[in-house]
């Protein structure tokens, strides 16, 4: 191989490195925050409910919730009639309205949720239908609680640090990604001092998650120059770092009271 050749194959391997270690970025708050709700999740459940979900997850020969709880991102496109994984919930409305909200031909999450616990609570489908509620539940139950999946205008451009992205990439990504932490080790630490979680209802999970969004997203959009991205301040991160914390918190412990209802039984 010629020297013109080797350079353009290492270019060719560099560049393969470059697109991949940005398509894993791009799912950090899956890859991290979804697996840690599933961690928070999993540890939580009763003997009974832990040997029952061990029993579908058997089917795909892993013991851990973390192995399937990305299924629906990796699956989108095979299975369009699947639920949405957002509701876009105004930014001048302070809450859902399912018939505003939810209304296109894919279930928004909320309904879509519900949808999923419905199968998985539902002892007579077969094991391969439960397996894939459950896919869908641990994963959405994490959308659910990331709040720029429950607003509009959330993709709107943005620079936080002299870099260009999105606020919803933001909300994502760089969230999570701050912790510089895997998702088991982050894991454990949001659960040696998990808060009182109140159970509640997709619909106030929604709720929450539109309010942070008011609160930490809205004033950013109403201030933005029209025609030019967001300008995030340089400590966005660290201000947002406490509710990215709860509400991972919060989705980890909804999401093993959701799991310990249907299998302890």
């Amino acid at each position: 191989m010629d020297s013109n050749n080797k350079r353009n194959l290492i270019a060719r391997v560099f560049l393969a490195f470059v697109l991949g270690a940005t398509s894993i970025c791009a799912m950090a708050w899956g890859t991290v925050g979804h697996k840690t709700i599933a961690y928070i999740a999993q540890d939580s459940l009763t003997p009974m409910a832990k040997m029952r979900l061990l029993e579908l997850l058997s089917q795909e020969g892993v013991k851990s919730l973390t192995d399937v709880v990305m299924w629906p991102d990796q699956h989108r496109k095979e299975y369009p009639e699947l639920p949405g994984h957002m509701v876009r919930i105004p930014l001048n409305r302070d809450s859902y309205d399912a018939k505003r909200d939810c209304r296109s031909k894919k279930l928004c999450v909320v309904e879509g949720l519900k949808q999923q616990i419905d199968l998985l609570s539902n002892k007579h489908l077969s094991a391969a239908e439960r397996l894939q509620a459950l896919k869908l539940v641990a994963h959405l139950v994490g959308d659910i609680h990331q709040p720029l999946h429950a607003s509009t205008n959330t993709g709107t451009a943005a620079v936080m640090n002299g870099k260009k992205l999105t606020m919803h990439g933001l909300w994502d990504t760089q969230s999570v990604m701050q912790f510089r932490l895997t998702s088991r080790k982050l894991a454990r630490q949001l659960k040696t001092n998990l808060p009182e979680v109140q159970q509640g209802t997709p619909e106030i999970w929604a709720n929450e998650g539109h309010e942070i969004a008011m609160r930490y997203f809205k004033p950013l959009l109403d201030n933005k120059i029209k025609g030019e991205p967001i300008a995030v301040p340089d400590d966005y991160l660290q201000t947002i770092a406490p509710v990215v914390r709860l509400r991972l918190q919060q989705g980890g412990v909804r999401l093993g009271k959701i799991l310990n209802a249907i299998f302890d039984q």
